[in-house]
């Protein structure tokens, strides 16, 4: 129990300083895939310390581990590395990650099983859209954009509730393999909610760029039409109105010229028209 503690002391201690080879010295004295396998769980410390050299040679040592080894590996204070790389927003960490392709897939996804928030999720939660393509493109392991955290949010759900185009469009480009995979992302139930479209959270959003791109789809029509159907169209509508976007609008008309747009009103009392 002492010698463990010892032991990850020194690991702390050579990775604050960011002194690679007194790290490499404590991981080759061990002549262990165990301390190895404790060593890379400070993977995620290396980046929270800006220790990029450290964080370097432990990618390197982490893609030396069989698959067993890796399931064996327990991330030190901070969880997995790709979660603090995003929350940190830390370009000098994505960069030696890139180098790393093994890494990469392996941890894209990271936690694969529990309900927790993924890298790609948590980069949309905090705006970092740099981050999310990069996330999204950069991997051979392409990150599960449908999957889902405690609270029922998927990163093409959210992207398209906080109104994020150029996510959405990323998105769309990468993971529509074929017209009916494109449908099938546009009109999942259990992503958008019962009944509901893509075009429904996008319309929440409030934004006219996230809307004009849904727009530009062939089937655009049919998805404005089934959400002009929906029980809760009203809000579809007046979040759609109060986005600015004329296409969406001009779509709208075109559907129901009789469309009481200037009657529905939002949490303020404010109608589209007011605003």
């Amino acid at each position: 129990m002492e010698d463990s503690k010892i032991l990850r002391n020194d690991l702390e201690k050579a990775i604050m300083e960011d002194d690679v080879e007194r790290l490499k010295k404590i991981i080759e004295e061990g002549h262990s895939s165990r301390l190895t396998e404790i060593a890379c769980g400070y993977m995620s410390w290396a980046v929270y310390q800006c220790s990029v050299n450290c964080f370097e040679y432990l990618c390197g040592a982490y893609e030396q581990l069989t698959n067993s080894s890796r399931t064996q590996v327990t991330w030190h204070r901070t969880g997995s590395p790709f979660f603090r790389i995003v929350k940190e927003c830390n370009w000098a960490a994505i960069r030696i990650a890139e180098k790393h392709g093994d890494l990469m897939n392996y941890l894209v996804d990271e936690p694969t099983e529990s309900q927790e928030s993924t890298p790609l999720l948590i980069a949309i939660q905090n705006d970092y859209e740099e981050v999310a393509k990069w996330l999204i493109k950069e991997p051979e392991k392409k990150p599960d954009i449908e999957k889902r955290n405690a609270q029922g949010e998927s990163p093409i759900y959210l992207a398209a509730l906080k109104g994020q185009a150029e996510i959405i469009k990323e998105m769309l480009e990468i993971y529509s393999c074929s017209p009916e995979r494109r449908e099938i992302l546009f009109a999942k139930e259990n992503l958008y909610g019962k009944g509901h479209s893509i075009f429904y959270p996008a319309s929440q959003s409030r934004k006219a760029a996230i809307l004009d791109v849904l727009m530009e789809e062939k089937s655009a029509s049919l998805f404005l039409r089934k959400e002009l159907q929906h029980s809760e169209f009203q809000q579809f509508v007046l979040g759609s109105c109060l986005s600015g976007s004329e296409k969406i609008l001009k779509a709208m008309l075109e559907v129901d010229q009789n469309l009481p747009i200037g009657r529905f009103r939002d949490e303020k009392g404010a109608t589209s028209l007011m605003r």
